[in-house]
């Protein structure tokens, strides 16, 4: 016969119980953070910029645009009600910003803000497993 034990040590949970909220809270600001910064690193170096590459900093004025904002209770996630979801937008306000993005016309896409998106989110497993204190 082969007997396996598996234990897990419950206290101090209710403590971190109580700092979860907090905490998902935060790392997910600093993952809309990390976007933000990563668009502001990207631009490329000289105007115009070639179609597939970030666009290149002319006026400053994209670059000034992007900022990330905490987002309104009133806006629900799929399994949470707007009052328990941290959510945090990374916002792009020039208008011209999503025509650089998708392309549109005569200008082809230059995108910057999907790249930078898709960098973050192969961090996002580690960094919500730091929120719950999960090692493997």
């Amino acid at each position: 016969m082969i007997k396996i034990n598996i234990k897990k040590d419950l206290r101090g949970l209710d403590v971190m119980e109580k700092q979860i909220p907090k905490r998902i809270y935060n790392t997910t600001k600093e993952l809309a953070d990390q976007i933000a910064d990563i668009i502001h690193k990207s631009w490329s170096e000289s105007a115009p910029s070639s179609p597939g590459n970030p666009p290149a900093v002319v006026t400053g004025k994209l670059d000034r645009s992007v900022r990330v904002e905490r987002q309104g209770r009133s806006l629900e996630g799929r399994f949470t009600s707007g009052k328990d979801a941290a959510i945090w937008a990374v916002l792009i306000g020039e208008k011209y910003a999503a025509t650089l993005e998708h392309g549109g016309g005569s200008i082809l896409p230059r995108p910057f803000v999907l790249p930078a998106a898709l960098q973050v989110a192969d961090g996002l497993p580690d960094a919500y497993r730091e929120v719950f204190n999960i090692r493997w």
